[in-house]
């Protein structure tokens, strides 16, 4: 037997904290007020185990949607980072698979989107090349077929060595008091690497750094 023995609000969180008793055990659980309307819950009610588990899983899809809500619109997201996010709470993947669902509808989630912006972005204020924001949006679990659309629309071939061009630059000012040409050449080579320019394109802005 599940019986509602005490419903308590709390008008600051919109949360109703309920007692219910399950196989005489009182059992204490937040319920969103929201939740309480719904199931039109009153003291005394008896629940069925059927009706009591469809309770629970209302109130934790709602909790869940509001997290993935707040958490999809403080900043983009990936569905990487929102799943992430959500197991880290503990919800299981039913609930998972419909906060998705709800983002997405909303317009909130959107991988492709995403890679564009983050592609924009980086190469912009990090001056980061393709292979290193490709590496970086893996990381975060976006698809490599959406990775390698997005740079290719966002990223044309000549803007890539314009911004290892200013990269090299903005590092070459670093490294200049070295005056040994060989190991500038090493410097700029290896940092172009680590941001994520191919050889060809190193080679060829050494070339003009250095001349």
């Amino acid at each position: 037997m599940i019986k509602v023995i005490k419903l308590k609000l709390y008008n600051k969180t919109n949360s109703c904290y309920t007692h219910f008793l399950i196989d005489d055990e009182v059992v204490d659980i937040k319920l969103h007020f929201d939740i309480v309307l719904k199931h039109k819950l009153s003291k005394n009610q008896i629940l069925s185990k059927k009706e009591f588990e469809e309770l629970i899983f209302d109130n934790n899809l709602l909790y869940a949607k509001n997290m993935a809500y707040t958490y999809a619109t403080y900043k983009m997201r990936t569905e990487k980072e929102v799943i992430e996010k959500l197991r880290r709470k503990d919800y299981n993947e039913t609930i998972i698979e419909r906060c998705l669902e709800f983002l997405k509808e909303f317009k909130l989630l959107n991988d492709y989107n995403y890679a564009q912006l983050f592609a924009k972005e980086k190469a912009k204020s990090k001056l980061w090349g393709k292979y290193r924001i490709k590496t970086e949006l893996l990381k975060k679990g976006v698809k490599s077929n959406i990775i390698e659309d997005a740079i290719y629309n966002s990223f044309p071939e000549e803007e890539n060595y314009n911004i290892a061009l200013e990269s090299a630059k903005k590092k070459y000012r670093q490294i200049k008091y070295k005056k040994d040409p060989i190991k500038i050449k090493m410097s700029l080579s290896s940092y172009l690497q680590r941001n994520g320019f191919d050889f060809e394109t190193i080679n060829k802005v050494i070339e003009e750094i250095i001349e």
